[in-house]
């Protein structure tokens, strides 16, 4: 209990379809004290959601993956779990889907990520979770 909000360990799901950029993001989040869990695309991403969803505390997904694009991640976890955080993130995907995902306010961070700015967003989350 004498745990802050502000320190408050999170449970992060990241679905991220390049290796490198997962091992990053793993270590980057491990570093920070979160707990995380990852996933190389969207049909696992949505599976692990859902058998962990009650768990978690943030989704960080890719926007373009193979199977199972970010929106359509997106769009699955909403349906399940409407107040979740989201933050979706892109090197390259279209400015329509790009578009489309901000009108869910949910922010996008573009590759190549800027960490600084990610862990200022996890902060601010922190703080609302």
């Amino acid at each position: 209990m004498g745990e802050s909000c502000s320190n408050r360990k999170l449970h992060i799901l990241v679905a991220e379809d390049d290796p490198t950029i997962r091992e990053i993001f793993h270590e980057f989040l491990e570093r920070l004290g979160h707990q995380v869990t990852m996933t190389p695309d969207g049909w696992q991403a949505m599976a692990l959601f859902n058998k962990l969803a009650s768990q978690l505390d943030i989704l960080i997904t890719d926007i373009c993956m193979p199977h199972v694009n970010g929106l359509e991640l997106i769009q699955h976890v909403r349906r399940h779990h409407a107040t979740l955080p989201i933050i979706a993130m892109s090197g390259y995907s279209s400015q329509a889907l790009q578009n489309e995902i901000a009108c869910k306010q949910i922010p996008v961070l573009t590759k190549p990520i800027n960490f600084n700015d990610l862990k200022k967003r996890l902060q601010v989350l922190q703080t609302a979770i």
